[in-house]
């Protein structure tokens, strides 16, 4: 169990430098490295990590992952950075009182854009927490660069998630009420689907730039 957990805490060091780097980079246009992505494997390491940590001993911290969950298609360091940055801000969110901290992964069918009664299937995943919630001022504000309503925070963590989301034809969703918690989710492809995808989508995807699946 010690050699478990110290291969968590060498890997999170390691994941934290490169945080850094890219928040002292923000400005700086980086790629995405598609490939198959685990998600189970990456919620319930962030399981582990949260549960092991001191500052979270007062949460409740739930995973819902469906048996047969396949592969997403996606950079796996960056969505584990993404869901990562989600979770902390879920838990510096709820009281020192507790509350309960739910991480979790399903598939879901949507519209294909511009496609009128085409459906498709992607992996939503979704960080919710029942903490103070937040206004629709904050809600409209949240992905601005340099925004922020911590009192030492760098107002970059969300920014940089969003833009990590769109590298994948995607985008970070939030649904908050002030009292009531929030609810934070992204969604991605499935890596069975991603032969599917031209050499030129799969430009648009690692570039970031408008794509043709975006919700």
């Amino acid at each position: 169990e010690s050699k478990s957990l110290l291969k968590v805490i060498v890997d999170e060091t390691n994941r934290l430098g490169g945080v850094i780097e890219q928040f002292l980079d923000f400005a700086r246009p980086y790629e995405a490295k598609l490939q198959a992505v685990d998600l189970r494997t990456l919620i319930e390491r962030l399981h582990a990590l949260i549960t092991a940590d001191d500052a979270a001993a007062h949460l409740t911290v739930e995973t819902s992952i469906p048996d047969a969950l396949p592969d997403a298609y996606g950079d796996t360091d960056q969505v584990h950075r993404v869901l990562l940055n989600l979770v902390r801000n879920a838990t510096e969110a709820m009281t020192p009182d507790g509350g309960t901290l739910h991480i979790g992964a399903r598939l879901v069918q949507e519209e294909v854009p511009a496609r009128l009664g085409v459906l498709r299937r992607r992996i939503e995943v979704f960080v919710s927490d029942t903490g103070v919630g937040m206004s629709p001022e904050v809600q409209k504000n949240l992905f601005i660069p340099f925004f922020t309503t911590k009192r030492s925070g760098t107002g970059l963590g969300l920014a940089i998630c969003q833009r990590m989301m769109q590298r994948h034809g995607s985008e970070v969703r939030v649904e908050s009420s002030l009292g009531e918690g929030t609810s934070m989710s992204f969604r991605l492809f499935l890596n069975e689907d991603a032969d599917t995808f031209t050499g030129e989508h799969g430009r648009l995807l690692t570039a970031g730039g408008p794509s043709p699946w975006s919700a």
